[in-house]
């Protein structure tokens, strides 16, 4: 009897899990990396509108001061 080349039913299967397994990984690293983009943008604008805001109210005092 001749053994026939190929892949079984429960080979393939296994190989499908181990692939899910690994996909679902990446998706869930994926999702965290850009939960941290996000946050490091909001971040980012709020130092951003802090920092406009600051140089604002110094302008004012200047001129006031200088009145």
């Amino acid at each position: 009897m001749k053994k026939k080349s190929g892949f079984t039913l429960v080979e393939l299967i296994i190989g499908m899990a181990v692939t899910m397994v690994a996909l679902a990984a990446a998706v869930l690293m994926f999702r965290d990396s850009t939960k941290a983009n996000t946050n490091v943008t909001q971040t980012s604008d709020m130092s951003d509108n802090m920092r406009a805001g600051l140089n604002l109210i110094v302008q004012d005092l200047i001129q006031t001061g200088t009145g």
